[in-house]
């Protein structure tokens, strides 16, 4: 599978929504190399009220952080617009389940309001660190899996698309090397017959392994100490415990296997110690954090690292030549010559929300990276390269 980005849009505070495209050109049937199955599947992480709605329209299903009202403000509006524009089909919402409660309230009351029914309950799914959900069948299995973040003092998740593909002696062999040795030298009318007659003409399955790719992940607000430390186990059952090491295991494979990693950026001022307090009072992340996050992680280590996106920059640091100048100067500070020479390569930006609504005339640097922005987002490296930012 092969998840890309189709839109980030984020500011702090305002509103978050990232949109991203699965294409399942995998084999259907992992016994049958010759077997393919085709599909774009559209899932959209947070459903703030923000300019890439459209784009989120298609979402078959929306995982949501937490209930913060710049991640959630848009849900009731993206209910409606996509059943309308799916034949009156519901999407479905994943969202923490400590929180479900209060939005099958809110869901009631917008219903009451607006005098219709607007997410049936059912299509609302209250999941937990350490769930693992499987989001399609009848082709490559897709998975959602959570694991926990702490942001202030309300219920938040991370989240990771998964593919499994179970790996048998039938891979990548012809259908007529599957056969038993003795119908291998049989016409198809022959082969056709013994079938009808209910004889088992295949060699025996044996499964040798399963692939596990994390795709693609999503921290959505979190705290530095979200990654750096084990928080304090406060499971009170066998059950829970379980859950509790799954969520730390997802974390860990986030750094160290995703393709693209989401991760959000609040603050980018590296020496101003009072939005250090704010990233961790708000639980947010400071400039001066990322590296060590990574680090603590394993991303530096890995032969290959994946792509990272950061967003979520607060709306202090517009305009978008600023931010990038505070981004560069604080990965530089923070990290080792090796590690910034890395990271860069790698790092993207979701700038859309810093553009201004109308760039002057006189706004040369907005104009010069507009033409290069996919997704919302701009490479660090690319912008480094051709001299737009020091």
């Amino acid at each position: 599978m092969t998840v890309n980005l189709v839109s980030a849009w984020s500011a702090a505070g305002i509103g978050t929504c990232v949109v991203v495209e699965a294409s399942l050109s995998r084999n259907s049937n992992n016994d049958d190399a010759t077997a393919t199955y085709k599909k774009r599947l559209r899932i959209a992480f947070d459903i703030g009220t923000t300019p890439n709605f459209m784009d989120s329209v298609a979402a078959s299903f929306v995982a949501i952080t937490h209930t913060h009202i710049d991640h959630i403000g848009a849900i009731f509006n993206h209910a409606r617009s996509f059943r309308l524009s799916h034949g009156g089909k519901h999407c479905k919402y994943f969202v923490p389940k400590q929180s479900i409660n209060d939005i099958f309230s809110a869901i009631e009351s917008m219903s009451q309001l607006v005098k219709e029914a607007l997410i049936p309950k059912e299509n609302v799914v209250g999941i937990e660190a350490g769930d693992e959900i499987q989001l399609i069948y009848g082709g490559p299995p897709i998975y959602l899996r959570a694991f926990s973040v702490s942001h202030r003092d309300i219920a938040a998740l991370g989240y990771q698309l998964v593919t499994k593909i179970v790996r048998t002696n039938y891979c990548g062999k012809k259908k007529r090397d599957l056969l038993k040795e003795e119908y291998r030298d049989m016409s198809h009318k022959q082969i056709g017959e013994q079938v009808r007659k209910g004889v088992d003409i295949r060699i025996p399955k044996i499964v040798l392994g399963t692939e596990i790719s994390v795709d693609f992940a999503y921290t959505g607000d979190a705290g530095s100490n979200s990654f750096l430390s084990n928080r304090p186990l406060s499971a009170d059952c066998e059950h829970e415990r379980r859950k509790y090491e799954r969520s730390l295991i997802f974390l860990r494979q986030m750094f160290s296997q995703a393709s693209t990693l989401v991760m959000e950026l609040t603050f980018l001022t590296y020496e101003c110690e009072r939005e250090k307090k704010l990233a961790k009072d708000r639980g947010h992340i400071h400039i001066s954090e990322v590296s060590a996050v990574l680090r603590h992680n394993g991303w530096f280590c890995r032969d290959k690292p994946g792509n990272i996106v950061f967003l979520h920059i607060s709306p202090r640091h517009k305009p978008v030549k600023k931010a990038l100048d505070l981004i560069i100067a604080g990965l530089r500070q923070g990290s080792t010559e090796r590690e910034f020479q890395q990271i860069k390569e790698y790092c993207f930006v979701a700038v859309e929300a810093l553009f201004p609504e109308v760039v002057r005339s006189d706004d040369h640097f907005s104009k010069k990276i507009k033409d290069h922005i996919k997704a919302g987002c701009i490479s660090i490296s690319f912008c480094l390269q051709h001299g737009l930012i020091d």
